[in-house]
């Protein structure tokens, strides 16, 4: 799960791999094996090299921008290999361990929780150890938990055994915690699964609780050496006392609902001397700000260099923190190439950064890390469909050529052949059959897509993500099933959620997937009139129930009452005067309603309660842009860059300062560092095209051009750049292809019309020449107009 607002920054929305498409013939079972006829995606490695020197060309020309830029160049000239996924394999032994909490025998409430928060210590110390390189994340054990229908990993030995299974780890640690706190004892027994052998003696600590807490070190040691470790880097002395424990020990695994206040603040206190602590409150969704949450993962970081769990963790939270601290990240997979966090962690922070060589690398080396861990083969089945994402670039069937369907056809495979590993090691995994259903969809296996949607949503029926890629996997660009689709929308619409939160989620997701035509609105609206009734009911029995009136708020501006929205908003920055997103919020509903004055204030008022909040100055340097406010626009907007040097948005909005400046470089290095960190970004994608004609960059400007074109079919403006482009370089039939076009868009393009006369006179037909000129004077008064009349002039 991402981080409060920085999963706008960084996270990929729900949707962007998704393609429009057509099917291809074929239908199989989840593939056991690749065929072998389907494999061969790059070539070999030759003989020596390290892997690194083996570039990608499509990866690495998307970086260039140079004259090959687009979509047809991501095909190598020759198709070459990369290691096929169904060789993927153990490279080399490293253990991976669950510490389980411990089960309470005769042991009062109080010292239960201490003993919890000892296996959670335990857990860290020692499933963390670098050393340990099939240890899972530490948020899968909350997939874990939910597989196992428990609230808590407190199990006993046969109960571990199925760990194996769901997270692929070679040995469990389960314990038995007994007493209170003046007189306790902590017992621990190391066991390989599945088999269930018992590893080394029992491990015990006893006395009080502060005295078990004493021991806990000597105990790691131990636990560590039995697994092979003899010198473990564990973070000691430790620094808390029982009670904090007994805090950590409640909590969730992994938590994903807001803390109460008070435990946010312990947390706080905690996590400067407590790396545990640190870990809980970089997992939560507290009242932190983004400053406060960037001081915790770089404690964390500091406190523990090399523990995988730790790097791993930030990693999946927010990549972008990685990148930052490359280094020594780089270090760790130096000094233990065999770590699967480490593998992972590099992973995404790689695809973050487009290293999509690398990527593939990393994303290989984690599946060998630890073949037996789900989570790991869909770490690499995200790479292989981004992939063929960046080839296919949003096009349809009919617009891809011979040459390019021959590289997708080898990707495709791969990508539903690990989603499979997946769902074979773990078949109670929901989020992998979500995404088996994706990748049969694209490699042309409607049947298994169809199958593998409904086991998600059967082993979620609650969860609103269960049901997203059924609303476009029936749409009619791909299985179309109009049935099925209204089937799915009713469902999501219909279940009764159990927060409020969760529902909300929900239409959100019906929102987005509904299209121009609002095919999902009455589902939606139905939802929302029920979450309203609910958030209604908890306001009016607790007026001062600061989430109700947020969630009240989000629900009416879901409906699209913007302004019944704000004044909800306020009533929840009312509530939480100290909470910055409060005021965010206000200023974006605002934004929404075009109102930048009041918004401008909304901003500021946030601003000054987390200053570190790059969103908050990007909304902010757009609202003072559009006051004409220039000046102070480019300093919001360069500290939006500064903050989040890989946030697309903040580049595409410097640039635009920038260029309203006239800072015509400036503002096409911005604008190009926006599309290389999202392709996709509209309006970035034809602005760049225009900035890059009018720096002369003709043939890059071209490039931009189709991609825009790409994205948006109708868009005329940038039909009529890339028009003066083929001008440029006097390719005369392009250009008057080029305008013909812009003008089946809009007849009445003066643009469209002045191109087309400079492409006549170019190839010597005067006459049609001056006839679209003077066309071009009967619609503009303009700069177009004067350009017209001087060819006029020029030609008579």
């Amino acid at each position: 799960m991402t981080h409060r607002s920085q999963a706008v920054l960084y996270g990929s929305a729900l949707f962007g791999l998704l393609l429009s498409g057509c099917h291809r013939g074929g239908d199989t079972a989840l593939p056991s094996r690749m065929p072998n006829a389907q494999v061969h995606l790059l070539p070999a490695k030759p003989a020596g090299d390290s892997g690194e020197k083996l570039v990608r060309q499509a990866a690495e020309d998307q970086l260039t921008y140079g004259a090959s830029f687009g979509p047809e160049t991501a095909v190598p000239s020759a198709l070459t290999q990369w290691t096929s996924v169904d060789t993927l394999a153990l490279t080399g032994y490293s253990p991976g361990l669950v510490v389980c909490e411990p089960v309470a025998v005769q042991a009062d409430s109080g010292t239960t929780d201490f003993g919890a928060g000892c296996g959670r210590w335990l857990h860290l110390s020692v499933a963390g150890l670098p050393q340990m390189g099939q240890t899972p994340l530490w948020s899968s054990l909350r997939r874990a938990e939910t597989e196992l229908t428990r609230t808590d990993l407190r199990l006993t030995p046969t109960q571990a055994k199925q760990l194996s299974t769901i997270l692929g780890v070679t040995h469990v640690a389960t314990g038995q915690i007994t007493g209170t706190a003046a007189q306790c004892t902590l017992t621990y027994q190391l066991f390989s699964v599945p088999s269930g052998t018992a590893v080394g003696p029992a491990l015990t600590a006893t006395g009080t609780s502060t005295q078990v807490l004493s021991q806990l070190p000597a105990l790691a040691r131990r636990m560590a050496a039995a697994l092979g470790v003899s010198a473990p880097t564990l973070s000691v002395p430790i620094r808390a006392a029982p009670s904090e424990f007994g805090l950590l020990g409640r909590l969730d695994w992994y938590p994903d609902d807001t803390l109460p206040a008070a435990q946010t603040h312990q947390l706080q206190v905690m996590a400067a001397r407590l790396p545990l602590a640190g870990l809980f409150l970089v997992n939560t969704t507290g009242d932190l700000t983004d400053a406060q949450w960037n001081a915790a993962v770089s404690a964390l970081l500091a406190q523990n260099p090399d523990n995988a769990l730790i790097w791993a963790q930030i990693g999946f939270s927010n990549p972008s923190l990685l990148a930052l601290a490359r280094p020594q990240l780089t270090r760790n997979l130096l000094k233990y190439p065999q770590n699967t966090l480490f593998a992972a962690g590099d992973t995404w922070m790689l695809r973050l950064l487009k290293s999509y060589n690398l990527e593939r690398r990393a994303a290989e080396q984690t599946v060998q890390n630890a073949p037996r861990n789900p989570d790991g083969w869909l770490t690499l089945a995200s790479t292989i469909s981004e992939e063929g994402d960046r080839l296919r670039w949003s096009r349809r069937a009919s617009e891809i050529t011979p040459r390019e369907w021959q590289f997708l056809n080898a990707v495709y495979p791969q990508w539903f052949y690990a989603t499979s590993q997946a769902v074979r090691l773990d078949p109670l995994f929901g989020k992998a059959w979500d995404r088996v259903a994706k990748a049969a969809t694209f490699a042309d296996h409607p049947r298994q897509a169809d199958q593998a949607l409904w086991k998600d949503i059967a082993l979620n029926k609650a969860d609103p993500e269960a049901y997203a890629w059924g609303l476009q996997m029936y749409q009619s660009k791909w299985n179309d099933d109009p049935l099925k689709l209204r089937q799915v929308a009713q469902a999501i619409a219909g279940i009764a959620y159990p927060t409020v939160a969760q529902g909300l989620f929900a239409a959100k997701i019906l929102r987005d997937n509904e299209g121009i035509d609002g095919q999902f609105q009455s589902e939606r609206q139905a939802l929302l009139t029920t979450l309203l009734a609910r958030t209604q009911r908890a306001i009016a029995a607790n007026p001062g129930d600061a989430q109700a009136h947020y969630d009240q708020a989000y629900a009416l501006s879901l409906a699209g009452h913007k302004g019944e929205a704000i004044t909800e908003y306020k009533n929840v920055a009312l509530l939480r005067p100290t909470e910055a997103q409060s005021y965010f919020d206000i200023a974006q509903e605002y934004d929404q309603r075009e109102r930048a004055v009041p918004a401008i204030a909304a901003y500021r008022q946030g601003l000054k309660l987390d200053p570190a909040s790059a969103v908050a100055h990007y909304g902010l340097g757009w609202d003072l842009k559009n006051q004409g406010q220039l000046s102070a626009a480019e300093v919001e907007m360069r500290q939006a860059v500064k903050l989040a040097p890989f946030y697309p948005e903040a580049h595409a909005g410097l640039a635009q300062v920038l260029a309203t400046e006239h800072r015509g470089k400036e503002a096409t290095a911005q604008m190009l560092q926006a599309v290389q960190l999202n392709p996709s970004l509209m309006p970035a994608v034809p602005e760049l095209c225009t900035m890059l004609d009018e720096q002369g960059r003709y043939v890059e400007s071209l490039a931009m051009g189709r991609r825009a074109i790409e994205l948006n079919p109708g868009d005329g403006a940038s039909m009529d750049t890339m028009a003066d482009d083929y001008l440029h370089q006097k390719l005369w039939a392009n250009s008057i292809q080029m305008s013909q076009a812009a003008l089946q868009v809009n007849a009445n393009d003066p643009v469209a019309h002045e191109n087309l006369g400079e492409a006549y006179i170019g190839q010597g037909r005067k006459e049609e020449a001056q006839s679209e000129w003077n066309k071009v004077l009967t619609l503009d008064h303009g700069p177009v107009a004067q350009a017209a009349r001087e060819m006029l002039a020029k030609y008579p």
